[in-house]
């Protein structure tokens, strides 16, 4: 499979979007689609989602991970088409309200950050964008007490920009709650067996997958920092 994938990966690299490569390279996609299919996993429409996931319109099934409720409708039937019909709009609505706030300097060292490593691109000055081909979203410094202290969170306000109503769930996710937790390892002892608990995170793993290419012109974001106001694009999903 290693000497399959030595092959394949540079040639699924030529397919995709030129933007979106600095996060595609990263991602060892072939490797992805190989063990999809090798192992039959039940969502096999993973072996072309990191292609490109969309960050609008209709999103695919989560399939065998869902409840069998239907997402509750939304009330404003919104499209990416009508982001870009409304966009002027949108953006001078956006831009009114950005104001520089308290930790909004953060926003720009965790942007840079960001841009280091392949997930975004800028930050850049307003005047440098085209805003005629773009919709923005507004980012704001949020505060929050881990247990290391406290750190500044960017959160991108998408309901502002419409970007929330303009995305549609097709079902909804289902996760294991600490029920299933206890059950398992009431099963370990009941059967003699001790139980090692542990944990793994992977690091930024929504912005490790890129965006679908048709919808970047959607993923850029605002905010004002040392007085002045930049924008800068996702490239890996927010």
């Amino acid at each position: 499979m290693w000497r399959c994938y030595n092959q394949l990966e540079p040639q699924w690299l030529e397919t995709l979007d030129p933007e979106t490569l600095p996060v595609a390279c990263q991602l060892a996609g072939t490797m992805i689609k190989l063990l999809v299919l090798d192992t039959a996993f039940p969502d096999n429409m993973l072996a072309s989602d990191f292609d490109g996931c969309p960050l609008c319109d209709d999103l695919p099934p989560v399939l065998f991970s869902s409840d069998p409720s239907l997402p509750k409708a939304k009330g404003i039937p919104f499209s990416s088409a009508l982001l870009v019909e409304h966009r002027d709009a949108l953006n001078r609505v956006v831009l009114q309200g950005v104001r520089e706030l308290p930790f909004s300097s953060d926003l720009l060292q965790l942007t840079r950050e960001d841009v280091a490593e392949g997930f975004m691109r800028g930050p850049l000055p307003i005047g440098e964008v085209d805003l005629s081909r773009i919709n923005i979203t507004r980012r704001i410094p949020v505060r929050e007490l881990r247990s290391k202290g406290w750190r500044t969170r960017p959160a991108d306000h998408a309901t502002e920009s419409m970007i929330n109503d303009a995305t549609r769930p097709s079902d909804r996710v289902r996760h294991d709650n600490i029920d299933v937790l206890v059950r398992v390892l009431v099963t370990f002892v009941s059967a003699c067996t001790p139980a090692m608990m542990w944990k793994r995170d992977n690091s930024k793993a929504f912005k490790r997958c890129p965006i679908k290419a048709a919808h970047l012109m959607s993923s850029w974001v605002a905010f004002r920092a040392d007085g002045q106001l930049r924008l800068a694009q996702h490239l890996g999903m927010p």
